[in-house]
């Protein structure tokens, strides 16, 4: 598999001075598997850049799938914007939260209708295919995938990718150290995302930000690190960074994070997410 984000930022896009590095995109991670399947996960504005990328590269979509974690925003906000969309030939399996297909595309192209955009869904929905939510465990070209929904505000899935010997685990938006009655505890995500490879997941906050911030449905840096330790996972990568925090701050959370592990003895190599990052898994 090769992994690359096209978007790391959550809840608002936020370029500008001190976000150079990790960059301002919503958002968007690709995954093309050995077979050269392509798996899209959430359309933030980090989709857009992706697309431009598709055009310039002459990529045609054929079979490609595109998986929605959940609706908010800063999820959804970059579809209207993904060229490969509006060209036929293109074919875009998308899968979401939403189980009910009919239900799923009413969601996602509602987006597109007045006052809210000057271009209709209709523009589009003839490369996109919306699925029912298929079974836990599924195979996909080789490929399985495994989803289960996290501690978040509104019904958000986390998805889990495995290929050979190899797993990426994409945990966004979710709040692990939830205390609200039905809330999932970190040790249930721990046996999800165990033995991951990759393990991608929600730090948004730091500790003290955290505490002021309960029930918004994200974690801090230490939670992200308990959890990487709980599942035995190989490489954390910290995503979904606050709009609020510039490059120097993200560096420091990876350092509090390494420190941490270091002090604790938990062997697991740690970086944030950054837009336009590639890496073969």
């Amino acid at each position: 598999m090769r992994l690359k984000f096209w978007g790391t930022r959550g809840s608002i896009p936020s370029p500008g001075c001190g976000r150079e590095y990790y960059g301002g995109n919503t958002p968007c991670l690709e995954l093309i598997t050995s077979s050269g399947l392509q798996i899209i996960v959430d359309a933030g504005t980090g989709v857009r850049e992706l697309g431009n990328y598709m055009v310039a590269n002459n990529i045609v979509a054929k079979n490609s799938y595109l998986f929605l974690t959940h609706f908010h925003w800063d999820h959804i906000q970059g579809l209207p914007f993904f060229v490969p969309a509006y060209t036929l030939g293109n074919e875009f399996f998308v899968v979401g939260v939403e189980e009910d297909k009919e239900t799923l595309r009413q969601i996602v192209s509602s987006q597109m209708k007045p006052p809210y955009f000057p271009v209709g869904f209709e523009a589009i929905e003839n490369q996109l295919n919306f699925l029912n939510l298929f079974p836990n465990g599924s195979e996909i070209e080789g490929i399985k995938v495994y989803f289960t929904h996290t501690n978040h505000p509104q019904k958000t899935l986390a998805f889990r990718f495995e290929e050979g010997r190899k797993t990426v685990t994409f945990m966004t938006d979710c709040e692990l150290s939830s205390h609200a009655k039905d809330a999932r505890p970190i040790e249930f995500f721990a046996e999800f995302c165990k033995d991951s490879d990759y393990l991608i997941v929600d730090a948004q906050f730091t500790e003290q930000e955290l505490c002021n911030r309960s029930g918004w449905g994200h974690s801090s840096n230490m939670d992200a690190l308990k959890l990487a330790s709980l599942s035995r996972s190989k490489t954390l990568i910290l995503f979904h960074h606050d709009p609020n925090h510039d490059d120097e701050l993200i560096d420091r959370m990876v350092k509090d994070v390494i420190s941490s592990a270091n002090e604790k003895k938990i062997d697991i190599a740690c970086f944030a997410a950054r837009d336009y990052d590639s890496f073969d898994i």
